[in-house]
């Protein structure tokens, strides 16, 4: 699928062979078994729904235990970060959670405490040529926002889809915005 050529195209231009990868984000493996298919060492996943995974390099974690982990000290920050179509709707309301006009850009900040300083983050979201809202489902990223989601981050790379629509109402396709952390202290 499309989706999958993008993670290629990512990976291949910021390799995660040896790495621990964070999903943030994932009812479904399928981006897990594409970075450990790309050599991860190992992947840790945070979804807000409980996950139980058999795989000896996949570990799992429901934000509150992710967060009891990094306040105890006892979390184990990963050195890349990898998410697809899960910011985009935050703040929202769309899940249950407050209306906040900047829930994307706090969430996506927020970020930079789970991974190591210096990691980078490839976040996958739906981009066009326009910025525009389809409330209260998601947000499509155009040139203002994408400036938006990087606030705090150094952007390293945009990678589009091969087309994108001018009008991004009626075809919505995911690119991946990349970014370092460069926080060092959480």
């Amino acid at each position: 699928s499309e989706s999958c050529g993008l993670v290629a195209t990512v990976v291949a231009r910021f390799p995660v062979t040896g790495k621990h990868v964070l999903v943030l984000g994932s009812e479904r493996p399928w981006l897990e078994a594409l970075l450990l298919a790309h050599g991860a060492a190992r992947v840790t996943t945070i979804e807000y729904g409980a996950i139980e995974s058999r795989h000896p390099r996949v570990a799992t974690f429901t934000p509150a235990e992710a967060s009891a982990a990094l306040v105890a000290g006892t979390w184990d920050a990963p050195d890349v970060g990898f998410s697809f179509s899960s910011y985009e709707h935050a703040g929202l309301g769309r899940y249950g959670d407050h209306v906040y006009g900047w829930g994307d850009a706090f969430a996506v900040a927020k970020v930079a405490c789970w991974l190591k300083p210096g990691a980078t983050f490839a976040l996958g979201v739906p981009m066009a040529t326009v910025d525009a809202l389809v409330f209260n489902m998601h947000r499509i990223y155009g040139p203002l926002r994408l400036g938006v989601l990087a606030d705090g981050w150094t952007p390293l790379a945009v990678v589009r889809p091969p087309s994108i629509d001018t009008m991004p109402l009626f075809n919505v396709k995911h690119g991946f915005l990349v970014l370092r952390n460069a926080d060092a202290a959480h």
